[in-house]
């Protein structure tokens, strides 16, 4: 198994079907123009995402929880991803 730790460089390279999202969500994204995971989190940061044609409450929800897990198993620090989502008490 390979595990890629990301960064903020290497954000763009990193294309959305690594976060293994079911097929709708994925289509929905790419005909919006979100390609990888750094075009993601950017729509996110700026919150934009739910202004996406097509995506309501559930495929964001969907989103937000892959993104958050390939994130956590991606992670060069585990438990300090954790903690600074506030998921650890």
């Amino acid at each position: 198994m390979t595990v890629t730790i990301i960064t903020y460089e290497n954000l763009n390279d990193n294309s959305i079907a690594e976060l293994e999202l079911p097929t709708a969500v994925e289509n929905l994204l790419r005909r919006n123009k979100v390609a990888t995971v750094g075009d993601l989190i950017e729509r996110i940061e700026e919150d934009t995402l739910e202004k996406l044609k097509g995506l309501g409450a559930g495929k964001t929800h969907i989103i937000k929880n892959a993104l958050f897990n390939y994130e956590l198993c991606n992670a060069s620090d585990p438990i300090q991803y954790l903690l600074k989502c506030g998921k650890v008490v």
